[in-house]
């Protein structure tokens, strides 16, 4: 009898012992599955986690219909009336890169020996066709530093129209993004105001700049966003198509770099998802529309599947 109790208390402390630990597992791996940047049927929306910029309030699930956010997350666009005027994908948002501060602002570039002309590829008049449209934008309760960045608002869209003409370099070809500019070659920086909770998440300022005529088919729209929410975040269609019927080849689309990742790096990273890159078809793609493959400024190792870098 004696015995009989002994074996009964040492299994019930092996179940206890399983629950703990084995359980505890289960969690993480429940919370990890939660973090992925991708939705899946019958998730949950990821959980936020505001120290990594990785903040998911206002998106929805795409679910499984088999359509342009089939494995993305839809940002619903309401007008101020109430009726959902478009709705757009995105993959989510992406969290702070290495060697990025999260807790301190860009620094303004200085001022000194700025390019007054030719600081990006001149096209036409600067404002017809298919182009990028800079803005600075900020909540009304936040102070102006318009005139503060302005001329580094120009820098770092130039800086990112380096990294597209670089790349292209690499195979012989020559690239540029196509800015909205002025006679100079400069480019068009718009000072838009929002509401005080305009800026507290994308889906909230894409509605703002929606209803104030900033949502135009022919536009891509490079934010500069006056807020410590996120890094960046852009959006984007699942639509590998080649030819003009591709989805990521009209606008509106958005991309949102928050202040402490202003830049060129940033800028460029989530204009290539207004674009239509990467991919979940692409080669090397990491099945959470980033690569595995190179340094580059689309490649990091996200989820779903996190696979280790490489350079191939």
């Amino acid at each position: 009898m004696h015995t009989r109790k002994v074996l009964t208390v040492f299994v019930l402390i092996l179940v206890l012992f399983y629950l703990l630990t084995f359980g505890s597992s289960l969690e993480r791996v429940q919370a990890q599955d939660q973090a992925t940047n991708t939705p899946s049927e019958g998730q949950l929306l990821p959980p936020n986690q505001p120290a990594l910029g990785l903040i998911y309030d206002g998106l929805e699930l795409a679910g499984p219909e088999n359509g342009p956010c089939k494995a993305l997350f839809k940002i619903p666009v309401i007008s101020p009336g109430g009726e959902k005027v478009r709705e757009l994908c995105t993959h989510g948002p992406d969290p702070f890169p290495s060697g990025v501060s999260i807790i301190q602002d860009a620094a303004p570039l200085s001022p000194e020996n700025a390019p007054s002309v030719n600081l990006v590829e001149c096209d036409e008049d600067g404002t017809s066709g298919f182009r990028t449209q800079v803005i600075y934008a900020r909540a009304s309760d936040v102070p102006d530093r318009y005139n503060q960045y302005l001329s580094s608002f120009k820098q770092w869209a130039a800086d990112a129209d380096a990294i597209y003409r670089n790349s292209a370099a690499e195979t012989g070809e020559d690239r540029h993004i196509r800015f909205v500019h002025d006679s100079n070659c400069m480019p068009i920086v718009q000072n838009v105001v929002l509401s005080p909770t305009g800026d507290d998440g994308f889906g909230l300022t894409i509605m703002e700049l929606d209803a104030m005529g900033y949502s135009r088919s022919d536009r891509k729209y490079m934010l500069f966003v006056d807020a410590n929410v996120y890094c960046g975040f852009g959006t984007m269609w699942d639509d590998d198509q080649s030819g003009s019927g591709n989805l990521n080849n009209i606008g509106p689309s958005y991309g949102r770099i928050d202040t402490r990742c202003w830049g060129g790096l940033i800028a460029a990273h989530e204009h290539m998802h207004n674009l239509g890159g990467v991919q979940i078809s692409a080669p090397h793609s990491t099945s959470g529309y980033h690569c595995w493959d190179e340094y580059d400024v689309m490649c990091y190792a996200d989820s779903p599947d996190s696979p280790p870098m490489r350079i191939i």
